[in-house]
């Protein structure tokens, strides 16, 4: 049965349909609006395949930057219909009840200007000038070109009959242009303007006839309307359903251990579905079943039965009830991870975690792999199987390997450790206070500090391209031991000047951490010392790799840091009032190794403002950790910016967080380091360069966010540059 909600990828082939682009993939798009579980980046990679792109380049006036707007406008309308209908519960509604709501929601965003569309020198008007009511756009916009246009009355003077036939037909709204027919008409230089405002109208009517939305009364689009409108609706699918409510309070108070044995809970829920099948509504969903039965079979120990519930909940409530689907997600992904585990399951929940904002996407920019580590890794299905058996103990299931909390080493069994020197490669593991860890024996030693050990498996020929399980080098480790954060008395160069002198292999020097996804370059960048950062580079690396959570190149990385040092007293205001996105919940996981959602966390973070011992733990953790590296000099800060950039890291480079398009000179710019933005122009850094921001609804280059960030000398550079060129 059809979802009352469209699926994101329905939403791209409608855009797609209206503008009648990308023909030879038309068919992958009907294939794909059925996949429940596509991603928001998954959905806007279809932007960058060059069936989409071209014709969008060309309808958009063959422009790049008008490309990049529109998409990024696309971008913003999708996540704010996922943030929409995750707060809404469908149960029991039709798409053809939902439609004109949704239409008339975007609608209203629309005129209000939160997507602002690509400007148009001719007015394109879905409303009818008499009744009000919404009409047709093409018709009209034809009319005014006729009346206003040189290029168009010219056009219509040197076209052959069949083709005037055919204009006369859209005229009337006999029909709806095709991109082809468009392109034989609008190809010319000159007709760009017209052009837009066409393929517009176009777009319009096409989401106007194809969503049955001809006639519609705009007044019943305020924000008002709509919440009164799914109010209705929710009150009338509960009047018919009246008769269930004794069955499913019976149910929660179940859950809620209110004095309800498990027979007569299970007897409740067969009642309630049989009661909606029978029901009169054919659009409601008995997933609440599944779900809880699903939770029940759980506690008797039959975790087949358990997993296979969860499975139809989930696929029942995708685009359906979605109000409070991340407590379901949850759920079913901890099932998943300890019943098998289900990694094909875990990773379908990975992406709609993903798509309704509750994780951030792994590092593989394969947004449509089918493989599962693409999407969620195996320590975090182990932090979620972590979750279910605490709550269902059982000797049917699995313990994982690993626990949750920071791997930190036993350190008191050190000294136990043998190397074996005739298999110098030998991978060991070692106990941690969360399970093991897997190391070679030359990471080992670097790790512990063993140092005759260290030379004496080089000696016997260690390989430095062996990893750990958290695809760590040795190398790496021997950066890590000269981080600000690390205690002095663990600071020893010698491992990373012996290291350093050996060739590694290039897959190495770009490996990237499977946790806290750092590279070797990255964290020499983050010791703050150049001459790691200069010894690195001399390695071989790759000087524009995107790694650390923050997805970020060297330089952009550098910049940041160089933030934290210029700019310290607005960064240690952000550590105590912290703003924490998806991305930066994430983050806390992968350095914690623990399972949290983002609400938890959140309220943990907000909590030390309460909390005096938290906020003594804030205060350590701060004295510790932060002052080390505020305390890098600026000077050596620069340095290492220079060697980055002389060495060829693209200060042009556009990054996708936090905010798309941003380049590492955007960021100088912003942080008001004045000698970085010097070094950069005379780079090649273009200060003309834009990225969009959706909700000032314009594009900003550097001279914008200088004026922005009240960067006046900054301002004066530049001006000075685009003056001297």
């Amino acid at each position: 049965m059809q979802t009352p909600f469209p699926t994101l990828m329905e939403l791209v082939r409608l855009i797609c349909n209206a503008f009648d682009a990308g023909r030879p993939i038309k068919k992958e798009l009907d294939n794909k609006v059925t996949d429940l579980y596509v991603t928001l980046p998954e959905a806007m990679e279809y932007f960058s395949r060059p069936e989409l792109k071209n014709d969008f380049i060309w309808i958009l006036g063959n422009s790049e930057s008008r490309l990049g707007e529109f998409v990024a406008i696309v971008e913003s309308g999708l996540r704010s219909y996922i943030d929409w209908i995750k707060n809404v519960d469908a149960n029991g509604m039709s798409r053809d009840q939902m439609t004109p709501i949704i239409f008339g929601d975007f609608a209203r965003r629309l005129l209000e200007g939160s997507y602002p569309m690509v400007a148009s020198s001719y007015p394109v008007s879905i409303f009818d000038e008499e009744s009000g009511l919404v009409s047709y756009a093409l018709p009209s916009l034809l009319a005014i070109l006729r009346k206003e246009s040189l290029a168009w009355q010219a056009m219509l003077k040197h076209i052959t009959k069949q083709q005037s036939d055919m204009i006369g037909s859209w005229e009337r709204g006999d029909h709806i242009p095709d991109l082809s027919s468009l392109k034989g008409l609008l190809n010319h230089p000159g007709m760009e303007n017209e052009r837009s405002a066409v393929m517009l109208a176009r777009a319009w009517d096409y989401i106007i006839r194809d969503l049955n939305q001809a006639g519609s009364d705009p007044s019943t689009w305020s924000e008002i309307s709509i919440q009164n409108s799914l109010f209705l609706l929710r009150d009338e699918v509960n009047d018919g359903i009246k008769d269930m409510f004794p069955a499913a309070s019976l149910i929660e108070r179940y859950f809620k251990k209110d004095g309800v044995n498990i027979n007569d809970a299970e007897a409740a829920i067969h009642d309630l579905r049989s009661l909606i099948q029978n029901s009169n509504n054919p659009h409601f969903s008995d997933l609440y079943c599944d779900r809880a039965l699903a939770r029940m079979r759980a506690q008797q120990e039959s975790f087949d039965e358990c997993l296979s519930l969860y499975k139809r909940a989930v696929e029942k409530a995708m685009y359906l009830g979605c109000d409070n689907i991340e407590l379901l997600l949850n759920e079913a992904m901890s099932a998943a991870a300890a019943i098998g585990p289900d990694r094909v399951f875990c990773k379908q929940l990975r992406k709609a975690q993903v798509l309704f904002g509750y994780a951030a996407p792994f590092k593989s920019e394969n947004n449509s792999s089918s493989k599962f580590s693409d999407h969620v890794q195996g320590w975090q299905i182990e932090r979620y199987a972590e979750a279910f058996i605490e709550k269902h103990n059982s000797e049917k299931l699995k313990a994982p390997r690993t626990a949750s909390g920071p791997i930190a080493m036993l350190l008191e069994d050190m000294d136990n450790i043998r190397y074996d020197l005739r298999k110098p490669d030998k991978i060991i593991s070692l106990k941690t206070q969360f399970g093991q860890k897997r190391m070679p024996q030359l990471a080992c030693a670097v790790y512990f500090g063993y140092w005759d050990s260290f030379l004496k498996l080089l000696e016997s020929g260690a390989s430095v391209d062996v990893l750990t399980s958290s695809e760590e080098s040795p190398l790496l480790l021997a950066i890590e031991r000269m981080s600000p954060d690390t205690a002095s008395e663990r600071r020893d160069i010698r491992y990373f000047e012996k290291l350093s002198s050996i060739p590694h292999k290039r897959e190495t020097m770009d490996q990237i951490t499977s946790k806290k996804r750092l590279s070797i370059l990255h964290s020499a960048v983050n010791s703050g010392n150049p001459y790691i950062v200069e010894k690195v580079i001399d390695m071989g690396c790759g000087i524009d790799l995107i790694s650390t959570t923050n997805k970020c190149s060297p330089l952009y990385h550098a910049v940041r840091n160089m933030d934290c040092t210029l700019n310290s007293g607005a960064f240690l205001s952000r550590l105590k009032n912290p703003v924490l996105d998806t991305e930066g919940v994430d983050a806390i996981m992968r350095y914690t190794n623990s399972l949290a959602n983002s609400d938890s966390i959140i309220r943990l973070i907000h909590s030390s403002q309460q909390d005096s011992l938290m906020a003594s733990c804030m205060e350590i953790a701060r004295q510790h950790i932060v002052d080390p590296y505020l305390s890098i000099p600026l000077e050596s800060r620069l340095k290492i910016i220079d060697l980055l950039i002389e060495n060829g890291a693209s200060v042009n480079l556009e990054h996708s967080y936090p905010i798309k398009g941003y380049t590492p000179l955007m960021h100088a710019v912003e942080v008001g380091a004045l000698e970085v933005v010097e070094k950069m122009l005379k780079f090649g850094g273009d200060p003309e360069k834009t990225h969009y921001q959706p909700d000032l609804g314009r594009h900003l280059n550097c001279f914008d966010l200088a004026k922005l960030w009240n960067r006046k000398e900054i301002f004066q550079l530049l001006s000075s540059q685009l003056v001297g060129s």
